[in-house]
């Protein structure tokens, strides 16, 4: 049985024989705002166990000149954290799914193979704290659930997924992924495992006609690891059937995940499990940040050992509190680091609930030179932002912002925050209607800047432990 099963994964793992020995699969800025740091989850192939000693972290703003920073902070094993894993699972539901079967089952369609190993997959994730997320696409996208530790209901929810109309069939591949990259927002390490039995296949240039959502832009490939790499998160696709996408390697590659190929429900269960496996055996790396005024950075880490010299090469965003369009000045950006202040927003009146203790919001307000930290505690009930002088956060001077314009909400069977607004607001310079927080993010409201912190919590222990 054992032979069986190592032929399988052999067999799985073809298609990431020439990965990269080191690669940077997620960069975690959630402490970034307060405390400097960044997290970086590694995977190496080297000999032995791996010693701090034995590597170095560079930045740089252009690509070109690189600073080896003060610090290495920490360098432990995933598995050996108390730390949750999340999965945010992309299925493709695209005609070809419900028209073509597995190899060797002709009543067995790719679709119902892929809800059982889905559903077997969450149903073998027996730690409590790590978390499932499931999004679908088609001509469209659709989120179906955020990360959650609550797994019972995958099932449930792949079962809903109903076969496409004919103008629904498209395989907007890369328009799914940009979304996706947002809807996989949660604590630790976290990533999206994305399911395709073909390749970008856009609405609007095979329909001749805008896309109903989408109207004349076509996404690209590029787009995709733009989004993953502001998100900092990485890709791992699963090639099922082996007609996937040409540049589902590249996307891998720029992220730093890997490309499966599978096509019956055994080989993807396989797959979801190595996956998993392979997060464990990553290494989370702490540094702390250099304090150069630059919005996108390359980080570089280098390995050295006795006959082996690695290196692998990252770019992330150090401050989406300032991607608001304009232009900031270059001192501005030095302040976020040294006194955990700065903004663009313009709040006129607040209401101070209680002194800082636990999970908060912080007001981010240039306009004190003292640079005092304004906080507004987050407890078990709703925190209420809006134009209202009852509203727990009251913005005044914005025409468009409504008495309730937006909700911190807790919630318990998650241990989460999430934000919800009628209208828009932007996370981290994203638009967004709904969305779990994490230690770290940015909230823009109406030029009113925010920043969400758990300051006695590691950024991925909110949940805990993973093996």
């Amino acid at each position: 049985m054992r032979r069986v099963v190592f032929a399988i994964m052999i067999m799985l793992t073809a298609g990431v024989a020439g990965a990269q020995r080191l690669s940077i699969g997620q960069v975690d800025t959630g402490r970034l705002l307060f405390g400097q740091r960044v997290d970086l989850y590694l995977s190496i192939d080297a000999p032995g166990e791996l010693d701090s000693d034995a590597l170095r972290v560079y930045e740089s703003a252009d690509g070109d000149v690189f600073t080896e920073v003060d610090a290495i902070i920490d360098l432990r094993q995933v598995r050996s954290l108390d730390a949750p894993l999340s999965f945010y699972v992309l299925v493709d539901n695209s005609g070809s799914m419900y028209d073509e079967t597995v190899p060797g089952d002709p009543d067995l369609r790719r679709i119902d193979a892929a809800r059982q190993a889905i559903r077997d997959f969450a149903n073998s994730v027996t730690n409590e704290r790590d978390r499932i997320g499931l999004g679908v696409f088609n001509t469209g996208y659709r989120s179906l659930s955020p990360p959650s530790r609550d797994k019972s209901g995958i099932g449930t929810l792949l079962d809903g997924i109903p076969r496409p109309a004919r103008e629904e069939g498209y395989t907007e591949l890369y328009a799914a992924l940009v979304r996706s990259a947002v809807d996989a927002s949660a604590s630790g390490r976290r990533t999206v495992v994305v399911l395709s039995d073909g390749e970008n296949y856009p609405y609007s240039v095979y329909e001749n006609e805008p896309h109903p959502e989408y109207g004349d832009r076509l996404y690209t490939h590029e787009d995709a690891i733009d989004a993953f790499q502001r998100e900092g998160l990485s890709v791992f696709a699963i090639d099922y059937g082996g007609e996937g996408d040409p540049n589902l390697q590249a996307i891998a590659d720029a992220t730093g995940g890997r490309v499966y190929r599978a096509s019956g429900p055994d080989e993807l269960a396989a797959v979801y499990r190595d996956i998993r496996s392979v997060l464990l055996e990553e290494y989370r790396l702490s540094y702390r940040a250099t304090t150069m005024p630059a919005e996108r950075r390359i980080v570089r880490v280098q390995y050295r050992g006795d006959d082996l010299t690695l290196r692998a090469e990252r770019p992330y965003f150090a401050n989406a509190l300032f991607a608001t369009g304009g232009d900031v000045p270059t001192l501005a950006l030095v302040i976020v680091f040294v006194v955990g202040l700065a903004g663009m927003g313009t709040l006129l009146v607040l209401s101070f609930r209680a002194a800082r203790a636990g999970t908060s919001l912080v007001v981010l307000d240039p306009g004190d030179a003292r640079g005092l930290e304004k906080t507004i505690a987050l407890g078990s009930n709703e925190t209420v932002i809006g134009a209202s002088l009852e509203a727990d956060v009251t913005i005044a001077g914005a025409p468009s912002v409504a008495d309730r314009h937006a909700v911190v909400s807790y919630e318990p069977g998650r241990s989460e925050y999430t934000i919800v607004s009628d209208s828009p607001v932007r996370v981290n310079n994203h638009p967004t209607k709904k969305r779990v927080l994490k230690p770290g993010d940015v909230i823009n409201i109406e030029g009113t800047i925010f920043a969400f912190d758990v300051p006695d919590a590691e950024p991925d222990d909110a949940d805990g432990a993973s093996e």
